[in-house]
């Protein structure tokens, strides 16, 4: 009545098999899995994703005793032959991050079609040649197009904030300089975090300037709308966009918490060169005798269209800014102002906090996203990170540092960054639970489709 009768359900310290398989092989398709998840990790994928892709790819060619050990900058394949056969082990450094879901979906087909092939998959080096054309292949636009998508960012967090077509247009083009200047010094190999500096400064700075054109040259028409907060919320925005919010929460729920945490630290660290470069412009500015102050009615603009016509905008503009296809850009499109338009649903009609409401719609977006995302032949991590964008807390983190420069003895500035963290743990934790069980609805609905095909060809014959 007591003890169990069979063994644990989880393998404890199981032997390795010894997969009689020739060395040669082994090398090949280990060499072939290295290279593939350096890939993979590089144009943007989560670990828990690249570890399965290797271990499918292993067992499709026969090696059923394969280890993967996954960290921030470096992929470590480890072949365990028995006791009488030495072990394969060989890392490969992973020189640095990026995103080009285009090109990840052409990875993620790679290994769809190698799982599928069954028993007898296509020879190693005729795959081998596959991938070296996947990642020889040009990106989907030119740079150029790229940091026009940057700008049109800026033009859309400059419209969701009700910004009048002036404040559309200046938003648009500094963003689009940051981009452009950000680039300039990456190629000169300057650190990511000085190039956040770089571009939070460049935002801060225009946003001085026109505070000052404004004070002193008050009957031009155009400068009377001018509200330079929107400026620099709009290039935090943009900053903040291109960070890895999302896969760092995806993997310290999946449980790969080392390389979490080092994502952790790096979204922490380049948000902090984003408030560096922003509280060093402002404090000159104070300095100087620039009359600087938080306008009590910055918010969101006051028709909901408009609002989920630029939510939409944010996530277009983003799916191109990561090299999506076409047709993906489509989808996030959609995708951007389904996000808004729950958001708003939730904050507005239902009540909640921004925390809250944020949660949720990037929470049912991930349920949807997988689905989504193999129906339409799209990367499921391009629809998330589209819904997240529109509901980053540019405005909050702004506010945090003009509160913060003005020595406000209430401690606004508090409030302000605890509500930029409430959001942004919110966006990471509601997209990646939603994510997570979006794989299991789309697995059960597979599951139940393939049972249905079945049944009914046996009905049929």
């Amino acid at each position: 009545m007591l003890r169990p009768s069979g063994p644990p359900t989880m393998p404890i310290a199981v032997r390795g098999g010894s997969d009689y398989v020739s060395e040669w092989h082994t090398r090949a398709v280990i060499d072939f899995c290295l290279r593939l998840g350096e890939a993979m990790l590089v144009t943007g994928a989560s670990v828990a994703d690249t570890t399965a892709a290797l271990l499918r790819v292993c067992r499709a060619y026969g090696l059923s005793s394969v280890h993967v050990d996954i960290t921030y900058t470096s992929v470590t394949l480890s072949m365990h032959r028995g006791v009488h056969r030495d072990p394969i082990t060989v890392m490969r450094i992973v020189s640095s991050m990026g995103t080009d879901y285009s090109r990840l979906e052409a990875l993620h087909s790679l290994v769809r079609e190698i799982g599928a092939s069954g028993s007898e998959p296509v020879d190693i080096e005729d795959n081998l040649g596959e991938l070296e054309r996947i990642l020889e292949m040009p990106h989907s636009y030119r740079r150029g197009v790229v940091t026009a998508a940057w700008g049109l960012m800026g033009a859309g967090v400059a419209m969701l904030l009700g910004g009048g077509l002036m404040m559309i247009l200046i938003s648009g083009v500094a963003t689009a300089l940051i981009d452009y200047v950000q680039v300039r010094f990456a190629r000169m190999g300057l650190s990511t975090f000085f190039g956040q500096v770089i571009g939070a400064t460049i935002a801060a700075g225009i946003a001085v300037a026109l505070l000052v054109i404004r004070d002193h040259t008050g009957g031009i028409w155009w400068l009377a709308q001018v509200r330079p907060s929107i400026v620099v919320a709009s290039s935090i925005v943009v900053l903040l966009a291109g960070m890895s919010v999302v896969t760092a929460a995806q993997d310290t729920l999946d449980g790969f918490y080392l390389t979490a945490g080092a994502r952790t630290y790096e979204v922490m660290l380049l948000t902090g060169g984003v408030v560096a470069g922003v509280l060093l412009v402002l404090s000159l500015a104070r300095r100087i005798g620039v009359n600087l102050y938080v306008i009590p009615s910055d918010g969101l603009a006051q028709n909901v269209v408009v609002q989920i016509l630029a939510g939409a905008l944010l996530g277009g503009a983003f799916a191109v800014s990561a090299y999506c296809a076409p047709r993906a850009v489509l989808v996030s499109i959609v995708t951007g102002g389904v996000s808004w338009l729950l958001f708003a649903t939730f904050n507005i009609l239902g009540g909640t906090s921004q925390p809250v409401a944020s949660g949720i719609a990037t929470f049912l977006i991930g349920c949807a996203a997988p689905t989504v995302a193999r129906r339409l032949h799209v990367p499921s991590i391009a629809v998330t990170a589209a819904s997240i964008v529109p509901l980053l807390p540019g405005l909050a983190v702004y506010k945090g540092i003009m509160y913060f420069v003005t020595d406000n003895e209430d401690n606004n500035w508090v409030d302000s960054f605890l509500l930029a963290m409430l959001v942004g743990l919110a966006l990471s934790v509601g997209v990646s639970l939603g994510t997570l069980l979006g794989r299991q609805i789309s697995a059960g609905a597979d599951s139940l489709t393939s049972k249905v095909l079945r049944r009914t060809v046996q009905q049929t014959d």
